[in-house]
């Protein structure tokens, strides 16, 4: 893969905090539309999108990450993007409060995720960037959102 790539970002918020997911791994951003509910679901799993004739599943980061629900805004948007699956890559949505947009971090600017202790799970996470004087959460997504996880299997 082209080394600048590896260095891109899309970047979003949620409950007041920057994260990042690698560009790779972004197919495109929606607006945030209707999702129909799926029983038997995870809490934070919200259902799925119709996108040009297939179902995508869609995941509530908030939730997944233990932060409060909040109320839909003009800001709210569907990040579509590619996590790993059972039998390869699966398309998934996850829901962010807002897009920012598309940074680089170069590796001087990169750190490991902080010890916290036992009590943070801090699995989802591969590095705090730094960009402008601000940190941005780096976020493995595949850890996060993988089929396994949304489904449970």
């Amino acid at each position: 893969m082209n080394e600048l790539r590896d260095h891109q970002f899309l970047t979003f918020s949620l409950d007041g905090g920057t994260f990042a997911i690698p560009i790779a791994r972004v197919r495109e951003v929606l607006r945030k539309e209707k999702i129909t509910k799926l029983p038997n679901a995870k809490d934070y799993m919200k259902g799925i999108i119709n996108l040009r004739g297939g179902s995508v599943p869609v995941v509530d980061l908030r939730t997944r990450f233990g932060m409060n629900e909040a109320e839909e805004t003009k800001q709210t948007a569907i990040i579509v993007l590619d996590v790993a699956g059972p039998h390869g890559d699966e398309i998934m949505g996850v829901i962010a409060d807002a897009v920012h947009e598309v940074v680089i971090i170069d590796d001087d600017s990169m750190e490991a995720p902080p010890c916290i202790g036992t009590k943070v799970n801090t699995n989802f996470i591969t590095h705090i960037g730094k960009k402008d004087g601000e940190f941005a959460i780096v976020l493995d997504m595949d850890a996060a959102i993988s089929y396994e996880t949304a489904y449970g299997s």
